[in-house]
């Protein structure tokens, strides 16, 4: 990720299994490539989450760099 973009730094970021999966998946039939969407939280302290609202954007981001091991991925934001 590009430092200063929407607050996204060049730090890797942790994932949970799920997203593991989305970004392996991204990586094995998209070359890496992701559409990103804006998503409102009905409660954004309720655990789980629900939707209350979300938008595409024209906003792309790329798989950099994931460590499947650690759950460390970084992405490149592309399209904005």
């Amino acid at each position: 990720m590009s430092a200063g973009l929407f607050g996204l730094t060049a730090k890797p970021v942790v994932a949970t299994t799920s997203w593991m999966e989305k970004l392996r998946w991204a990586l094995d039939h998209c070359d890496g490539w992701v559409k990103v969407i804006i998503a409102i939280a009905k409660d954004k302290n309720a655990k789980p989450r629900s939707i209350k609202e979300c938008a595409p954007t024209k906003m792309q981001v790329k798989v950099m760099q994931l460590d499947e091991g650690s759950g460390e991925f970084s992405l490149e934001a592309f399209g904005f």
